[in-house]
């Protein structure tokens, strides 16, 4: 973690990649992190994306004293968000709304189990107590329950579990037949004009 810039320990790692826009709910994030952290003074929150309320969420930390307790990482290259996903012991997704994020397939894919509210498709690959924790409910302290159910299960969680939950997603899978319809329809004889 050291090598990464992240603060010291002991700290426990809580991890969000993406945009800081309505869509996905930066207040709703923060304010969540800050109830886990009054049960939790352990927790450090990492923000890795950029956003129109950059601004907002950095203002919502201070009133809620948890400036501190956050790490606004900004636009990070590939490999360090991989980086960061395996140094975090948890990822988080608040968003109001999605389809299948791929932000959440991606974590689970480096073994790391994820927090979500309830959208789009996120129930087909996090399952509660096995890959993760969905919130049905969008308040900070349901958030922070999923949170703090999630840390204490983590250990069961973490590595295969999350890792299986997405293993149809894989590029191979999922692009392999795509492919293989080009390999047939380029075999194939062109028909007589």
């Amino acid at each position: 973690q050291s090598a990464l810039g992240l603060p010291g320990a002991p700290r426990r790692f809580l991890v969000f990649v993406g945009r800081l826009d309505r869509q996905k709910d930066p207040q709703l994030l923060v304010h969540s992190f800050a109830e886990a952290h009054r049960r939790d003074p352990r927790l450090h929150l990492l923000l890795v994306g950029r956003g129109d309320l950059d601004a907002e969420t950095q203002r919502a930390c201070a009133s809620l004293g948890i400036t501190d307790r956050v790490s606004f990482m900004g636009v990070q290259p590939r490999t360090r968000i991989a980086e960061v996903l395996r140094a975090s012991d948890l990822f988080l997704m608040a968003s109001a709304y999605e389809g299948m994020p791929i932000a959440v397939l991606e974590a689970l894919a480096t073994g790391l189990p994820v927090v979500t509210t309830e959208v789009g498709e996120v129930g087909l690959v996090v399952k509660n107590g096995v890959s993760g924790r969905i919130c049905t409910e969008r308040t900070p302290v349901a958030m922070a329950d999923a949170i703090v159910g999630a840390l204490a299960r983590r250990e069961a969680m973490c590595g295969a579990p999350c890792e299986r939950a997405v293993a149809s997603y894989s590029p191979e899978r999922i692009l392999g037949a795509v492919f293989d319809n080009h390999r047939r329809q380029a075999a194939r004889a062109p028909e007589p004009n």
